[in-house]
């Protein structure tokens, strides 16, 4: 047909799965790290927001909206996210990325088991 191109779908489809697998163990070896900074900079965004009403800038009524929906929106994205990596790692053939996959995993429940968290 005039106009297709031939692509090579098959190997899209595994540099595609090796960049979201690489993406997932990433997320898992600095699964910590994230939420820390993910529970800091939601208290240092809302403190802003707050700072805001302080000074009069912005009406506290608009404020607690704002807040309220970009949080929904922010732990929506972040609870997607983690359903998506969750979804990938289950499709995982065994090797060695799935069995890194497990001891990190094994390893961040057993710190929030031991931290009680």
């Amino acid at each position: 047909m005039k106009g297709q191109q031939d692509f090579n779908r098959a190997g899209n489809a595994c540099a595609r799965r090796d960049k979201a697998t690489k993406v997932a163990l990433w997320w898992l070896r600095n699964y910590d790290a994230i939420t820390h900074f993910w529970r800091g900079f939601s208290w240092v965004w809302v403190i802003g927001v707050l700072m805001y009403v302080i000074t009069g800038s912005l009406d506290l009524a608009r404020a607690m909206v704002i807040i309220f929906v970009v949080g929904i929106i922010a732990n929506s994205g972040i609870y997607c996210s983690i359903r998506a990596i969750s979804a990938h790692l289950k499709q995982l053939e065994d090797g060695p990325e799935k069995q890194e996959a497990y001891d990190l995993m094994i390893k961040i429940i057993r710190a929030r088991v031991l931290n009680g968290a």
